[in-house]
């Protein structure tokens, strides 16, 4: 797991940059990383993305903004959802 914090870091670090340019303030509140197999591995993109959906309601997740990281994945997002 240190490898993947470190990888989530890393991309964090260059969009609060972006953001910080912009006069932005950005927190994270939470980072949650898999240590057994995660439940969207056989899913398809749009299954994945409403599995996710579905846990952050399940949670009763009160975030402003919510991102699924995976790797060897298409990418895919919700859109006009801020």
């Amino acid at each position: 797991m240190t490898r993947t914090q470190a990888y989530i870091d890393a991309i964090l670090t260059q969009v609060f940059i972006l953001y910080s340019n912009q006069g932005i303030t950005l927190t994270v509140s939470s980072i949650y990383i898999w240590d057994t197999p995660d439940p969207y591995t056989n899913y398809s993109m749009y299954g994945r993305l409403f599995g996710f959906d579905d846990q952050l309601a399940a949670m009763e997740w009160e975030g402003d903004l919510a991102h699924l990281i995976g790797y060897l994945t298409e990418g895919l997002a919700n859109l006009d959802t801020l």
